[in-house]
């Protein structure tokens, strides 16, 4: 169920050192959400994800995924009917 609540993942470490450059790590919030924080590497474009974050990630995405594709169909209905209705008003 893409609408089960996602516990926050809790966050284990401070600042991450980059793997490839050694650089400090920035810390941002997976899709602006308080629930996965993840770290990046702004020179490497490397994103590094810890252990226990991938599955709520997924969940996350697989969420937004659902949401859009049915307000996406919701609009094409929505279109139909509002075609349809024009199409009798012209010729009724």
């Amino acid at each position: 169920d893409p609408d089960s609540p996602i516990a926050p993942v809790p966050d284990s470490h401070g600042t991450a050192t980059c793997p490839d450059c050694r650089k400090g790590m920035e810390r941002f919030g997976y899709m602006e959400s308080r629930i996965v924080t993840l770290d990046r590497c702004l020179p490497c474009h490397l994103i590094w994800i810890d252990d226990g974050e991938l599955e709520p990630l997924v969940r996350m995405t697989a969420r937004t995924t659902t949401r859009d594709s049915e307000q996406k169909a919701a609009n094409e209905e929505l279109a139909r009917h509002l075609s349809a209705v024009v199409f009798a008003g012209a010729f009724g």
